[in-house]
Formats: structure tokens, C-alpha cells, sequence
């Protein structure tokens, strides 16, 4: 490579290669879709996602943007929720709470934090964001991923055990 950038070719990473910027930026945000779908359920595993198997979103209108709706608001709400109790803070243990309730429910969000923090920060090199990768998805991109998410997964068990 020679100090070279890598040459990409149009079958590696269709999106990427979009003239249309809504395909481009509809393609990629299904992708995300479907590696936080790999995730929870990784039944569709495959050694190489280029040549086409996952075929570009061209408008809005698709029903696989249903998908990465449901990402953004499932992360959206994860971090206003963070953010929320951060604000809140320890000290104010509100009407009825004791100080150490407040202070659990503080560590708790801290490992939400933590957890998005092990889910987004590792996946950002992958994500064709900052620049062109050279393939469609990769299951190895979501191991340290995955560790955000099985931290996500046993807080959300905690969770509905305590309402339990």
C-alpha cells in the first residue's frame, strides 16, 4: 500500500459508492439496524456481507426504515435516560427516597452509560462515518460491542426483576 489509502471497489461497499447522500445516509443507518439486530439475535451470520446482500434503501418510503427508527429511538431514549438521572443527581433523593436508593439508582445509570459507552465508541471506526470502510458489515467489529450489550441486556433483567 505505500502509504496509500486503500482502494475500495463498488461490490465491497455499495452504499458508500451512492451518488444519492438520502441513500447513502439511509443505507447506512439500516446497517446499524441490522448489526444491533445481530446483536439481540444473531441468526443471519455471514462471512461476507459484500456483493449485494444487503441491498441499498432508496427512500424513506421503505418499510426497513421502520428498523432504524426503532434503533434511534431505543438509543435516543437510552441516553436522554442517562442524561436525566445525571441531572437529577444524588442529593436530590426526591420525596420518599432514601439517599442510598438514590445513590443504586445513580450506579445503575452509570453502568447504562457505561454500556452505550462500550456499544457505540468501539463500533464508530466501523460505521462509515468518519471514512470509507471497505465492507458492507463485519461480525468482528461487534466484539466489543457485544460486551456493552450483554452489560445492557443484565441491567435491563435487573431492571424488570425489581419491578417483579
Amino acid at each position: 500500500m505505500a502509504g496509500q489509502p486503500p482502494a475500495f471497489q463498488l461490490m465491497d461497499n455499495p452504499a458508500s459508492f451512492s451518488n444519492s447522500s438520502l441513500t447513502r445516509t439511509l443505507s447506512y443507518n439500516y446497517l446499524y439496524a441490522l448489526n444491533a439486530w445481530l446483536l439481540l439475535c444473531p441468526v443471519w451470520l455471514c462471512f461476507d456481507w459484500a456483493m449485494g446482500c444487503v441491498p441499498l434503501l432508496q427512500s424513506a418510503g421503505d418499510a426497513r426504515c421502520l428498523a432504524v427508527l426503532l434503533l434511534w429511538t431505543t438509543l435516543l431514549a437510552l441516553v436522554w435516560s442517562c442524561l436525566r438521572h445525571q441531572e437529577n443527581g444524588v442529593h436530590d433523593a426526591g420525596p420518599g427516597r432514601s439517599r442510598l436508593a438514590a445513590q443504586q439508582q445513580q450506579r445503575q445509570q452509570c453502568a447504562v452509560t457505561l454500556s452505550l459507552a462500550l456499544i457505540v465508541i468501539p463500533f464508530l471506526p466501523a460505521s462509515n462515518l468518519f471514512f470509507r470502510v471497505g465492507f458492507v458489515m463485519a461480525e468482528r467489529v461487534l466484539y466489543l460491542p457485544s460486551a456493552g450489550f450483554c452489560i445492557l441486556v443484565a441491567l435491563g433483567c435487573r431492571h424488570l426483576y425489581n419491578i417483579t
